[in-house]
């Protein structure tokens, strides 16, 4: 933010003492989780999710404005006519209606229908179809005459039922199954519907569901669906020439096999589609070029499963629960459209005062490179697999390596912007990388199980080029490690287990614990200096003065909290944070000032979420503390330009009129987020020339008021006239009129 001498931006708050006035959100998910989306050209779009969420687009993404339904519902799927008529379902056989683009909304009850609303398709406000299963039975329902009745056109008893596709109010699909079924329902009219003949598939599989659809023509359909690592279960892929009486599995070719969930699939013509997808693994995008004989897997730069695609010629926008991305070239190239994805974060990292990065679930990678005023999210994606990022360490703002579950750890040599694999990937989902250690760019340590109750230690010296591998050294699950030279090491792990190196990790030996009751996991270890090294866990904190071979309790006062996370500045300075995720909820954010003699909790549960499990931190050089948790949020006590928090919850995005107007020297802008984004504020003359920048940075829910002075920016004196000052965020933008009159 550039911000001098008379330029002060002032927040009301009520304050809660010295630390808590401290602690604010750096940064946290740009938008609400997706149940469902549906477009209805590469602009106007709609997407759903809990508590009755209705958002709509008309810039492909760009943008999203609330529309809402009554009540507090969670809507699981979302289907418009066109941009005024449209209909939403949730998880109780009923569906909403709005004629007015949703501004208003009515209920309908899907009579004679049990469940969550799997698909709804409407020709028009009278004549629809929607399709409700519960687990082991599904319906599909039609009316006539706008849910004023209904009429059960297919009941499948024995199954669920998970997707419905009408061409042209004609031709239809259903399909779903569930454990060793295989259901498909056809029919040319809508109205009469049919059992298909299934296709034949190898044996071996568990499931044999179909999750979604592709009709192209009256006679031309596509399916694909379930998946799996275990049993190395293909993912479904089958093709109908004869609109849906008869199917052909596509068995593929091992170098392209897929072994996880296919949720969507789109063609632009009769031969070229993609299927999206994904598991624990990662995003899963194939694509065919010869109608559906061949799928070839391609790259995708997200790590979460992708529900819902959406097509127009080459134009794909896909959804998933935190994911909207959107190619224009047919799947070749890829724009995220959501800032920040919503996920939990595990690892911390910085580096100097201004580099700090963070790492979760589908392998979410946050970072910042001006001391967390601004985030960009990407995905730490190696050898075209995404498995949750467990821990993140950057030895330098470019070389940094990642732990991974499925046994993956990756490398950047340029700051995150691409990676690859040190450690390749498995498909044993027993193992998972959890912590990883560098002293240098080439001297390393990650811990791990690698399956259960069977630990890792992996060492290069080399940048991971190679890699000594020892197993089952201490019998348990390790879960963190730290070195403080080339010598000295601790790891520590689940079962109350710590163990400790003096050569570097050519050999390694147990420490000897206090006696306690109970076995409790330790999470996380740090060196205070060559000697002192603590060790924390579920409710339990241990010193060690003789560089962890032996151990002694440390006395921390309602310490109830698994502590996940525990990072040093200096010789005397640390903090460590965990939380309890049983009720009564609570956040441990503890501090020391004498190298961990004593602890105080400096939580704020004013800015501290209890529903966020906080999980690690990171401590730049200069003192400021950063605090990753779920929903991808970022707390911080790093005061940027004296920015303080105000009201969380304003409805309304909202740039005030300055006052006073006219002006001189100095005028208050007040303006009001609704939601986290990267904000601006800046004046222009009449001319439209940029001539101040009063606010540039990431900025959460609140109420702002700057005070502009005219005769002290950047050393200029404005002169009198008209200028504008303009709001911008990523979704929205505000442009009002102001008059220097002296």
């Amino acid at each position: 933010m550039k911000l001098v001498n008379k330029i002060v931006i002032i927040l009301f708050l009520i304050t809660f003492g010295t630390f808590a006035q401290q602690w604010r959100v750096a940064v946290t998910q740009s938008l609400p989780s997706i149940s469902d989306a549906h477009f209805l050209n590469e602009n106007v779009g709609f997407y759903v999710g809990d508590a009755g969420l209705v958002r709509k687009t008309i810039d492909g993404g760009l943008t999203w404005t609330n529309l809402g339904v009554a009540g507090s519902v969670a809507l699981r799927r979302v289907y418009f006519v066109n941009e005024s008529l449209g209909f939403v379902g949730d998880g109780a056989a009923l569906i909403h209606k709005t004629t007015d683009g949703g501004l208003t909304w009515s209920q309908i009850p899907v009579t004679g229908g049990a469940g969550t609303v799997y698909g709804i398709h409407f020709t028009n406000e009278n004549t629809g179809w929607v399709l409700t299963s519960t687990s082991t039975a599904g319906k599909l329902l039609y009316t006539s005459d706008g849910g004023v009745n209904w009429s059960v056109v297919v009941d499948n008893p024995a199954g669920d039922l998970e997707a419905l596709k009408i061409l042209n109010g004609t031709t239809g699909i259903v399909c779903g199954g569930g454990v060793g079924k295989m259901d498909i329902y056809y029919s040319s009219n809508g109205t009469s519907w049919t059992k298909a003949t299934p296709p034949t598939i190898p044996p071996g599989y568990t499931r044999t569901d179909f999750r979604a659809i592709h009709i192209q023509d009256a006679n031309l359909i596509y399916l694909v669906g379930w998946g799996s690592l275990i049993g190395m279960q293909q993912s479904l892929h089958a093709k109908s020439t004869d609109g849906g009486a008869t199917w052909t599995y596509m068995l593929q070719q091992d170098q392209n096999k897929t072994f996880d969930n296919l949720w969507n699939v789109y063609f632009k013509d009769a031969n070229n589609g993609v299927a999206i997808g994904g598991a624990i693994r990662g995003s899963v995008l194939v694509k065919t070029t010869d109608g559906g004989i061949n799928w070839i897997p391609q790259f995708i730069p997200c790590g979460s499963s992708l529900d819902k695609i959406d097509g127009f010629g080459d134009v794909l926008i896909v959804t998933g629960t935190q994911n909207i991305l959107k190619s224009t070239d047919f799947g070749a190239t890829w724009v995220r459209l959501n800032a920040i994805p919503g996920t939990s974060l595990y690892g911390m990292h910085s580096i100097g005062d201004n580099f700090i990065v963070a790492t979760g679930f589908d392998a979410m990678f946050i970072k910042s490179t001006d001391g967390g005023r601004t985030w960009a999210a990407s995905t730490v994606r190696s050898n075209n697999v995404a498995p949750n990022a467990q821990d993140v360490f950057f030895v330098n703002e470019n070389v940094g390596y990642v732990a991974h579950g499925y046994g993956l750890v990756s490398k950047t040599t340029n700051g995150g912007q691409s990676w690859f694999s040190v450690i390749k990937d498995t498909i044993a989902n027993g193992w998972t990388n959890y912590g990883i250690s560098f002293l240098n760019e080439n001297y390393g340590f990650v811990v791990a199980k690698t399956s259960n109750n069977v630990d890792g230690i992996f060492k290069t010296t080399d940048g991971g080029a190679t890699w000594d591998m020892k197993e089952n050294v201490f019998a348990t699950n390790l879960r963190g490690v730290a070195f403080v030279d080339e010598n000295k090491g601790v790891v520590v792990g689940e079962k109350y287990k710590i163990g400790y190196t003096t050569d570097g990790g050519t050999t390694w030996q147990t420490a000897t614990l206090p006696t306690i009751s109970g076995t409790p996991n330790l999470r996380s270890v740090s060196f205070v200096d060559a000697n002192k090294v603590l060790a924390y866990g579920e409710g339990i904190a241990l010193e060690s003065n003789n560089a962890g071979q032996t151990w002694n309790l440390l006395s921390v006062p309602n310490l109830v909290e698994a502590v996940t996370g525990i990072k040093f500045k200096d010789n005397t300075n640390g903090w460590a944070v965990g939380a309890k995720t049983t009720s009564p909820r609570s956040i441990a954010l503890l501090h020391t000032t004498d190298a961990g003699v004593s602890w105080t909790n400096r939580v704020d549960y004013s800015v501290f979420d209890t529903m966020r499990t906080v999980i690690d931190l990171a401590y730049t050089n200069n003192g400021d503390v950063y605090v990753c948790a779920s929903q991808s949020t970022i707390y911080t006590n790093a005061v940027i330009d004296g920015i303080e928090k105000l009201n969380e919850n304003p409805t309304s995005f909202v740039l005030h009129q300055n006052y006073p107007n006219p002006f001189n020297p100095e005028t208050t802008i007040r303006f009001e987020i609704m939601s986290s984004d990267n904000v601006s504020l800046k004046i222009y003359d009449i001319l439209g020339n940029e001539v101040a920048e009063l606010i540039n940075e990431f900025m959460t829910p609140g109420t702002y008021s700057v005070r502009f002075n005219s005769t002290d920016i950047n050393n200029k004196n404005f002169a009198s006239g008209i200028y504008f000052y303009k709001l911008k965020t990523a979704n929205n933008q505000i442009i009002k009129k102001m008059s220097l009159i002296k």
